[in-house]
């Protein structure tokens, strides 16, 4: 149970969740308003977001240059 609420409030999870959240109503809009380009972009960046984050993920859990993360 700690674990779960030290995730809820962990920084990088609320910035990630604002993101995902922003992306997935850009492309909400885009298919009300029916424009390929809005939904194409909403999957671009749901994908670049989800993409950062887990090499962000990688490099906190392995460290830089072989040194151990703390």
């Amino acid at each position: 149970m700690p674990f779960l609420l030290a995730s809820i409030t962990n920084h990088d999870l609320s910035v990630f969740a604002i993101a995902m959240g922003v992306a997935f109503l850009f492309g909400v809009y885009g298919h009300i308003i029916h424009s390929r380009t809005m939904i194409l972009t909403a999957i671009f960046l749901i994908a670049a977001i989800s993409l950062y984050f887990v090499i962000a993920g990688e490099m906190q859990t392995s460290g830089l240059g072989g040194i151990p993360a703390p």
